[in-house]
């Protein structure tokens, strides 16, 4: 019983946490674009809601978060992001 409380209060701070790395993403291309009429804003903005609408969808679909874990426990997924990316 306690692993499970103590799993649905990691998955509530990480929840939150992903909530506030979208709203931090926003804030920093405000910053960087400070016009919603520039290409790059756009680009970023469609990037940003895709994400969290994507994010959105598989939490909500019980099967395919199942999935998820079982392909990323298995190491079929990486989810590690190219730091060094050179643009």
């Amino acid at each position: 019983m306690n692993f499970t409380i103590k799993s649905h209060q990691k998955a509530d701070k990480n929840i939150k946490n992903i909530r506030e790395c979208l709203i931090g993403l926003y804030q920093v291309l405000k910053i960087i674009c400070p016009s919603d009429k520039e290409i790059l804003y756009k680009i970023a903005m469609d990037n940003i809601i895709e994400l969290n609408e994507n994010f959105n969808q598989l939490m909500l679909n019980e099967s395919g978060t199942s999935q998820f874990l079982t392909k990323l426990l298995k190491s079929e997924i990486d989810l590690q992001l190219p730091y060094n990316l050179k643009l």
